[in-house]
């Protein structure tokens, strides 16, 4: 049976004493849940000298949201102490980072706080626009491929096709140009093994694969 737990209904004005059924093991994991602090800002510049009061540490930030968009868009502030550290200057000789900045579009940061980075970041923003221009390229095949009425059977005519011309390290990019929506699919494969430690080494041969 579940048991009745007395609580406040903050819908009503004032506070008031309701009777609602709400397992109790719920009650106990709910009281454990640490909730987000909130911050009283009106404005970017009243939220980043709050911010930057922080540490880094403890606090890297905080994230905006707008509630009265729909959509409820989110955006990260970090604070000047945790972009320091993240972006130290041993970042300068950090190919894997300053790639999978430019992969997640968060490049700006990583220029502000070491500038030197700038002309790195630019080298690898024109390798990602080859590697695209590759990657629609070479999307065009499967219409040559791909002629029957059935998407069924055009996925299984491209795959077999993918395996008997392509080499294995590139059919995951290949596997998604019979997709409604490739480059969004790219870009999540970009994202997933950007993710993976060795990530700049496994791509740089990619792209030599390519040619780029």
């Amino acid at each position: 049976m579940t048991p009745a737990v007395w609580g406040d209904d903050s819908r009503t004005e004032g506070r008031a004493r309701v009777k609602c059924a709400i397992p109790y093991k719920l009650i106990l994991l709910i009281n454990k849940i640490e909730f987000p602090e909130l911050f009283d800002a009106s404005n970017y510049e009243d939220l980043k000298k709050i911010i930057d009061n922080f540490n880094g540490i403890e606090k890297e930030g905080c994230v905006v949201v707008d509630y009265t968009n729909p959509e409820t868009p989110r955006a990260k502030i970090k604070c000047q102490s945790y972009l320091k550290e993240k972006f130290s200057q041993e970042t300068l000789a950090n190919n894997q980072v300053i790639f999978k900045s430019v992969i997640f579009d968060e490049y700006d940061d990583l220029i502000s706080n070491v500038p030197a980075t700038a002309p790195k970041v630019e080298e690898f923003k024109e390798k990602m626009k080859k590697f695209k221009d590759w990657f629609l390229s070479e999307s065009s095949k499967t219409k040559e491929v791909c002629k029957s009425n059935n998407p069924v059977e055009n996925k299984k005519a491209w795959v077999i096709w993918c395996k008997a011309n392509i080499k294995k390290e590139l059919l995951p990019y290949y596997m998604v140009m019979t997709d409604s929506n490739p480059e969004e699919k790219l870009d999540n494969k970009l994202k997933q093994l950007a993710m993976k430690k060795h990530f700049y080494e496994i791509f740089s041969k990619i792209l030599e694969m390519v040619k780029i």
